[in-house]
């Protein structure tokens, strides 16, 4: 054969693997997405009091205004349509080798077409009931527990119902919490590309998060209750805060322990103007900032180049009262904006924050910083 024979063959070859290659990740993510719920030994939940091998249980509470889909499917129970309130419970398993701040999920790269619940974490049941019913379930637990301690974690943008409650589930087991984990789940619809209807479901599902952390706070039975955003669900939960801030009188208002807010995809100034006026709804507010959040960037170009509350890189967000952490020297993912439930630095700080309900000052692994004569205080990795 000639050289120029060999040449287009060479040519023809590596364009043929140029498109196997190209729709390999298509083709896989399609397999994983009929993924199923059964463990490699086909197993199920073992029965309450008996403790399973090769993983934990971590039990979830939820609340959501999106819209049941009508599926049996775990994974699928909730979409992305707007609905009323809905309460329950869910069944997250957590593998036996989980490592602090990993999110494991099936890799399409390590040929993996379903959830193992000894190698991922996985949903493995939704519980809807009443609101009677949750908040019954929520005391008896608090009741079990010593400090009477909840969080809610409000998720972000492109999230499923799946997702936030396996991320509620890993926080819980990484912060080695022992009271109640919530998640409050809205409409977002679980796509990269569907950022301006995520924005709007996120403010429109300010009224039904303001009303839940107000119920929450009354009838729990909880004594602490901390909150936990991430994102876009910042906006919510802030707004949310903003109005009991601005309609409840001082001595009514429910007043919440640790607020932390992570890598906040809200405008810079308008969230400095917002924090101001949610300082006394909780004990303590945290931002956690970072300058290599790539996901802040390019929401910072969807809206016409204003800086957001989260990304560091524009300059740091410090309001008075309000402890601003900066974890730009931390490893992070590829889009840097996940550090809160995947870093273990963080992760630590937040453990901490909890833990002792200390200022900054007084949790290792920080130093202060200043900026323009203001202090915040960096995470040292």
């Amino acid at each position: 054969m000639n050289k120029a024979n060999w040449g287009a063959a060479l040519t023809q070859f590596s364009c043929r693997w140029a498109a196997i290659l190209a729709a390999l990740p298509f083709l896989l993510a399609a397999c994983i997405a009929n993924h199923d719920y059964v463990p490699r030994d086909g197993s199920v939940l073992p029965p309450d009091g008996v403790e399973p091998a090769g993983f934990s249980v971590v039990k979830v509470w939820y609340a959501t205004d999106r819209q049941p889909t009508g599926s049996s499917e775990p994974a699928d129970y909730y979409g992305i349509g707007r609905g009323e309130v809905s309460y329950g419970t869910v069944l997250v398993t957590i593998p036996a080798d989980h490592r602090l701040g990993a999110f494991e999920t099936p890799k399409w790269w390590r040929f993996e077409f379903r959830d193992d619940v000894e190698d991922h974490i996985v949903l493995r049941s939704v519980m809807p009931g009443s609101r009677a019913d949750f908040f019954a379930s929520l005391q008896d637990q608090l009741g079990k527990s010593g400090a009477r301690d909840a969080f809610v974690f409000v998720h972000g943008f492109n999230v499923s119902f799946d997702e936030a409650a396996r991320r509620t589930a890993q926080l819980a087991y990484d912060l080695h919490f022992q009271g109640a984990p919530i998640v409050y789940s809205w409409p977002s619809a679980g796509d990269p590309t569907a950022y301006l209807a995520d924005v709007n479901n996120a403010e429109w599902s300010v009224p039904q998060l303001r009303r839940f952390l107000s119920d929450l706070a009354e009838d729990s039975g909880a004594r602490t209750i901390h909150l936990i955003a991430h994102s876009m669900g910042n906006r919510p939960l802030v707004r949310a805060l903003d109005r009991m801030a601005h309609t409840a009188a001082q001595n009514q208002m429910p007043r919440f322990n640790q607020i932390v807010l992570t890598a906040p995809d809200i405008d810079a100034e308008v969230f400095a103007d917002l924090a101001s006026r949610i300082l006394p709804t909780g004990e303590r507010i945290t931002l956690y900032t970072s300058n290599n959040d790539e996901a802040l960037r390019l929401s910072k170009n969807a809206a016409g180049g204003y800086p957001r509350a989260g990304d560091a890189a524009d300059g740091i967000v410090i309001v008075d009262g309000m402890d601003t952490v900066d974890a730009s020297l931390v490893d992070t993912s590829f889009l840097g904006h996940s550090y809160y439930g995947e870093n273990a630095s963080v992760l630590t700080d937040i453990s901490n924050l909890f833990r002792t309900r200390q200022a900054p000052g007084g949790r290792s692994g920080l130093r202060r910083a200043d900026h323009n004569g203001s202090e915040y205080w960096e995470i040292r990795p």
